[in-house]
């Protein structure tokens, strides 16, 4: 009979054409109404609830709320995860309340419209003339916006969602900058925190697990605004998915364990736990467990491969191991090591994108996400799209520019900076400026191609 009540709901998704759907359908239609009143509890009320309503053309809330009882009486499922069920359930449902005092916001229109922006932005592309409702008729800044440090700080984050050659956003990052760093030490907790976080690492360019667990304290905590079940739901869920993100990361240590790396590899630094944390950055719902535990395989074997060649292995056996392994990116930054050679950024970028590990890890990434991951997507992936390049631009001159100074210590490949200071004969610190400016620019180019989902890209991948 569940057999049944399943081919049932799956009928429901049938096309123009599918005759054997539609026989489905009459079938399973005809014998559930014959049977309903003679099974047992729960099977009885979900056939009574499919009768009346099939799951496709349900409420998927509704549906949940009927579910919720159903479950907590099969004794197959697992306690906590039931638990978790019910907890998800009523969050949400309080946050629907909430809804309802939206109303009061929109008497703060300062503090609204900049994040209204922030949404606008990234889901229905709008121009940046809403920045411009902030400014006086002469293209200068109003002056309450510099005397409002909250406002002010709203525009911060949101000048970050810059494209290219929006000129007002340039100017509301630098204004907002400037007038921040002397707020910092003025301004009482929370909102001093809030600054110095905001500064050191802006919301768009931080990870989303960090952010919240920075918030939690002050924000919540700190809020007379905020309802207090509101607070301690956020608290129980961060510390809910935390807890599902521990037993994931146990269960991969102990497929690392079968892997014996400490006895077989005794040279390979142990970044376990550190690249775990890497992919949390990628994504950290809970419905991502299966492709989370694919690439912290991934990106674990890769950093083995990582220190064999720039922390292990002679010159004379990579050469071999890259015959047998076919990975000619790493062997040329090897050879470049070897001969002592400081390549040009021309020959040099070409190689150091890849060698990154960006493109391998972003393909991996799309593996056991979500059906709207399709075969598209990752031939999509392979030719190497506009907001990847970005990605790899990012990855590989933040990460020279952090570990340049260790890296050269240790005996390693050339950076990007070395590599820069030499063909254009400058400092340090110049190469560090120009980079920045790339870096900038590479994330106006994400910025873009975020706010063009297609069917072959759709936002799951883009994020």
């Amino acid at each position: 009979m569940k057999g049944m009540l399943e081919l049932y709901e799956a009928a429901h998704f049938q096309l123009h054409g599918e005759t054997i759907l539609e026989e489905a359908l009459a079938f399973t239609m005809f014998h559930p109404k014959s049977t309903e009143t003679t099974v047992d509890y729960p099977l009885s009320t979900q056939i009574a609830n499919a009768l009346k309503q099939p799951l496709h053309k349900s409420f998927s809330r509704l549906v949940a709320w009927s579910y919720i009882p159903i479950y907590e009486g099969n004794g197959t499922l697992d306690k906590n995860l039931k638990n978790f069920a019910k907890l998800d359930f009523i969050m949400e449902q309080h946050l629907h309340k909430e809804l309802s005092k939206i109303n009061r916001w929109w008497k703060d229109l300062d503090g609204l419209v900049e994040c209204c922006f922030w949404i606008l932005r990234v889901y229905f592309k709008p121009h940046y003339t809403i920045a411009r409702t902030l400014m006086t008729k002469k293209g200068k800044f109003k002056e309450s916006l510099i005397s409002d440090v909250k406002a002010m700080l709203e525009l911060y984050e949101v000048a970050h969602f810059q494209l290219h050659v929006e000129t007002i956003l340039e100017e509301a990052l630098a204004l907002t900058m400037f007038h921040l760093k002397l707020a910092e030490t003025m301004m009482d907790y929370p909102l001093s925190t809030q600054i110095a976080n905001a500064l050191k690492r802006p919301l768009r360019k931080s990870l989303p697990r960090l952010v919240a667990r920075s918030y939690i304290p002050y924000i919540c905590e700190g809020s007379a605004i905020l309802d207090k079940n509101s607070m301690k739901f956020a608290k129980l869920y961060f510390n809910m998915v935390q807890h599902l993100h521990k037993e994931e990361l146990s269960k991969i240590n102990r497929w690392s364990k079968c892997l014996d790396v400490a006895t077989n590899f005794p040279f390979i630094r142990d970044r376990l736990v550190e690249c775990y944390f890497w992919i949390l950055g990628v994504y950290f719902e809970l419905h991502y467990a299966i492709a989370r535990t694919f690439m912290i395989k991934v990106i674990s074997l890769t950093s083995i491969l990582d220190d064999i060649y720039y922390a292990y292995g002679t010159y004379e056996e990579l050469e071999i191991f890259t015959e047998a392994i076919q990975s000619q990116v790493y062997h040329a930054e090897a050879k470049w090591l070897h001969e002592i050679y400081i390549p040009t950024m021309e020959e040099y970028m070409p190689i150091a994108l890849v060698s990154c590990g960006y493109p391998l890890l972003t393909i991996a990434s799309c593996v056991g996400m979500d059906d709207s991951i399709t075969k598209e997507t990752f031939i999509w992936a392979f030719n190497d799209p506009k907001i990847c390049r970005a990605s790899n631009t990012i990855c590989r001159l933040m990460s020279d520019i952090v570990s340049h100074k260790f890296e050269q210590e240790r005996g390693h490949v050339s950076s990007t900076v070395e590599c820069y200071m030499k063909q254009h004969g400058v400092s340090m610190q110049e190469a560090y400026n120009e980079f920045y400016k790339k870096i900038n620019n590479a994330s106006k180019d994400i910025n873009e191609e975020c706010l063009t989902p297609t069917a072959a890209t759709p936002r799951s991948a883009l994020n």
